[in-house]
C-alpha cells in the first residue's frame, strides 16, 4: 500500500471516497487519475483494461455480506481501505494474465486510479453514495 494511504489504512473505504469528494473537484479528480496513468507500467497502459479492473471491482464491493455481524450490507460501506487494498491485488494477481509480474509502483497506481475512479461515479450517483453510506459533496 502506497505511503500516502498508511494513515487511512483502518478507515472504511467509502469514508475515504466521502473525503475526497467533498475535498476535490470531479475535474481535479480526472486530472489526478491521469498522472497517476503515468505511473504504470505499459502492460497496464490500455484505458479499457483498467476500466474493466475498476467495473469488476465495484460489482463485487457492492455483493452483499453472507455472514458476521454486517451480515446483509454490501461490502462497500463497511470494508477498511487496507482490506480492500489486499482483496485489489489478489483479485488483480488472480484474475490478469501479465507479461511481467506486477510491480508496487503499478499497483498503487492501479489502486488509486480504481480509488478515484469510485470518488467520481458516487458524487454523480445518489444510489451508489446511499449503498456505500456516504454524503456527496460539501452540501451532502
Amino acid at each position: 500500500m502506497h505511503k500516502s494511504f498508511k494513515k487511512d489504512a483502518k478507515r472504511r473505504f467509502a469514508d475515504v471516497v466521502q473525503d475526497i469528494i467533498k475535498m476535490t473537484s470531479k475535474e481535479e479528480i480526472i486530472m489526478f487519475i491521469q498522472s497517476q496513468a503515468l505511473n504504470l507500467d505499459p502492460q497496464f497502459k490500455d484505458q479499457n483494461l483498467i476500466q474493466q479492473i475498476n467495473d469488476y471491482e465495484l460489482q463485487m464491493l457492492q455483493t452483499p455480506i453472507i455472514a458476521g455481524k454486517d451480515k446483509g450490507k454490501p461490502i462497500i460501506s463497511v470494508i477498511k481501505l487496507e482490506q480492500h487494498y489486499k482483496g485489489f491485488k489478489a483479485t488483480l494477481a488472480k484474475n490478469l494474465k501479465l507479461k511481467r509480474k506486477m510491480d508496487k509502483k503499478s499497483l498503487d497506481a492501479l489502486f488509486t486510479i480504481h480509488l478515484h475512479d469510485i470518488a467520481i461515479i458516487a458524487s454523480g450517483n445518489k444510489k451508489l453514495r446511499k449503498l456505500m453510506n456516504i454524503k456527496g459533496g460539501i452540501f451532502g
